[in-house]
Formats: structure tokens, C-alpha cells, sequence
């Protein structure tokens, strides 16, 4: 549903690109397009859980996903940890370039990231350069909202329409499935 979402609403800007609902359906794009995101990043961590406690299964799997987030989502809200998981498959995979160059992007563009020390110590291991601190990445910051905050986004009725935990737009009458456009 949440592919169907995101599919409907790009062709919707891409029909009325000067529509008064732009910046709505640029809203709702993102929103989508992060549940899309994290249902990989939760498929990634469930196979690299399941190989390295286990030892069984390989770790393309997890590499496909996280990939798929990088190219399609490059504002992820989570992209530092996508990059940390890339770069230990790829380490564990025995690719010491490909590993380096995700952390090195990691310490470059989420300097606040929890993950920054790891991919330092990471990066020491394999023998690569620590980069200095780059730009932040455009996305680096998580907008986490409160649940008090959500609350009043929602009595004070801003909250029209959003997505739900497994991605389906719905109205604010509640009916799942009746489309956004």
C-alpha cells in the first residue's frame, strides 16, 4: 500500500506540479517514503541478526535493502545507521574498500551520529583515513515529535491525513484505503 501511496502521489505533482497542495504532498511523500525506508532497515537488521547469531544465511540480503535505502531515500531519518550496517556487511564480506567507504561517509556527514565512534574504530581496524568532519548531511537531523506534541498536532486538526504502521494513508474520517488525490 505504501508503494501504491507514494507512486499516486509523485504522479499527482508530477500532473499538477503548481498545485496549492504542493508542499502537502511533498509532506506526505516523505512520510511515506521513511515507512518504506524503515520496513527495509527492519528486514536488514532481522538478517544480519539472524547471521550473526546464528552464523546461517549471508548477508546480501541485508546489503540489497540497505542499498535500496540509499539510492531511493536519501532523507532517511536513519541513514547513519544505514551506512554503519553497509559498511560492517561489507567488512564482514571481506570488502575492506566498500566497508571504508561507508563509515568515511558516516563520519563525514552525521557527526552527531551514535555511530561515529564505531565507524572511527572501524575504520582504524581496516587501515583507512578518518575524514575530517564534512558537511552534515542535509538530513542528519531526526525530527522526532513528542507524543504530547502528535496529540496536538492532531486535536488542533493539522493532522487531516497521515500514513499508519504499515504505511496506508488514511483520512481523517479513519477509513483506510480511500485514496489522498
Amino acid at each position: 500500500h505504501a508503494k501504491k501511496a507514494e507512486l499516486r502521489l509523485k504522479v499527482l505533482l508530477q500532473q499538477y506540479p503548481m498545485s496549492s497542495f504542493r508542499d502537502t504532498v511533498d509532506a506526505r511523500i516523505r512520510e511515506v517514503q521513511e515507512n518504506l525506508a524503515m520496513h527495509n532497515v527492519q528486514v536488514a537488521r532481522f538478517y544480519q541478526d539472524v547471521k550473526y547469531s546464528t552464523g546461517k544465511g549471508g548477508l546480501k540480503g541485508a546489503q540489497s535493502r540497505l542499498k535500496e535505502i540509499v539510492d531511493k531515500y536519501p532523507c532517511f531519518s536513519f541513514s547513519d545507521e544505514v551506512f554503519y550496517r553497509l559498511g560492517t556487511t561489507y567488512q564482514h564480506e571481506e570488502e575492506p574498500d566498500e566497508a571504508a567507504r561507508y563509515y568515511q561517509k558516516l563520519v563525514q556527514e552525521f557527526p552527531e551520529s551514535q555511530y561515529n565512534e564505531k565507524a572511527r574504530e572501524q575504520l582504524n581496524i581496516i587501515g583507512a583515513p578518518i575524514p575530517e568532519k564534512g558537511t552534515p548531511h542535509p538530513c542528519s537531523k531526526r525530527q522526532e515529535q513528542s507524543f504530547m506534541g502528535n496529540l496536538m498536532q492532531q486535536v488542533s486538526g493539522k493532522a487531516d491525513v497521515t500514513v499508519n504502521k504499515n504505511g496506508i494513508l488514511i483520512s481523517k474520517d479513519g477509513k483506510e484505503g480511500s485514496d489522498l488525490i
